[in-house]
């Protein structure tokens, strides 16, 4: 005769549960064990059978694991130094990992330069399906923020935060496209990282001097050197200087091959000088 059994996390529940039951000699009793997990990760626990044969109580082990029904392929959403007035497309993967098809609903709430598509969709059991987030950068810079929220009936719904910083200009910059001097004039132009998205280790790029053919003024290139956001050692400038075919009026159409590496350490931002001078 079984005359109890208690389970040691409410997340382990059984049937039969009413008690005593008595069982026949030789005979047996199914116990229907069920696990409903209401949170993720690994879930351990006991049933405990007090019963009138020996050995009573018989304690049994019992675990499972919990994961989310709905699982989206990001927790977080934060968009760094995204240019005004751009549109940025993020694929975000929802998996339903339930064994039966939900319908899931995705919305957002407080955040009207945010969108989702589709707001609605069926997801078949262990199937998966592409949203489309949507961020449109206001004219002003600023962090705009909002809040993603996945949702299926009888399923704990998942929620995104989102953030995105507008700037209103990223990238390579110089402090002047286009440099018009008169001829033995010298001149200074600053090229600038700004607002990156990500951390910078190094930069290649190539500078061309005396590219216009009907100039008749002849730039010399100078030197380069290092801003103050690199100014320490760690911060590597090579440089070298391709000579390339004469032009009409003599100038030589040179490249200027740049390296700007660091040895140990990432910085954001930071800006090179440029020096040219020019001469008839």
């Amino acid at each position: 005769m079984i005359t109890n059994i208690t389970s040691s996390d409410g997340q382990f529940t059984f049937t039969p549960n009413t008690f005593p039951d008595t069982i026949a000699a030789g005979g047996n009793q199914l116990i229907d064990v069920t696990f409903a997990p209401t949170s993720t990760g690994l879930i351990t626990g006991n049933l405990e059978f007090t019963h009138n044969a020996s050995g009573s109580p018989t304690i049994y082990s019992l675990q499972g694991n919990g994961i989310d029904a709905i699982e989206p392929s990001l927790n977080v959403v934060n968009l760094i130094n995204v240019i005004t007035g751009s549109t940025t497309n993020l694929p975000i993967t929802v998996t339903n990992n339930s064994i039966t098809p939900l319908l899931v609903d995705a919305n957002i709430s407080a955040g009207p330069n945010w969108n989702i598509v589709p707001d609605t969709v069926t997801i078949p059991a262990g199937g998966n399906f592409i949203f489309t987030l949507t961020f449109v950068a206001p004219a002003i810079p600023n962090t705009y923020t909002g809040t993603l929220v996945f949702s299926s009936v009888s399923f704990p719904s998942k929620i995104i935060e989102l953030s995105a910083i507008v700037v209103s200009e990223a990238g390579l910059l110089f402090a002047s496209d286009s440099v018009y001097r008169l001829e033995d004039n010298s001149y200074m132009d600053v090229m600038q990282l700004k607002n990156l998205t990500d951390t910078l280790h190094a930069l290649q790029f190539r500078l061309q001097v005396n590219k216009e053919t009907n100039d008749n003024v002849i730039l010399t290139f100078q030197n380069m050197q290092k801003g103050n956001n690199v100014i320490d050692s760690s911060w590597v400038l090579v440089y070298n200087i391709v000579r390339g075919p004469i032009t009409p009026n003599g100038a030589s159409v040179d490249e200027v091959f740049v390296l700007l590496y660091n040895l140990k350490c990432r910085e954001w931002d930071y800006y090179l000088e440029i020096t040219m001078n020019s001469s008839e």
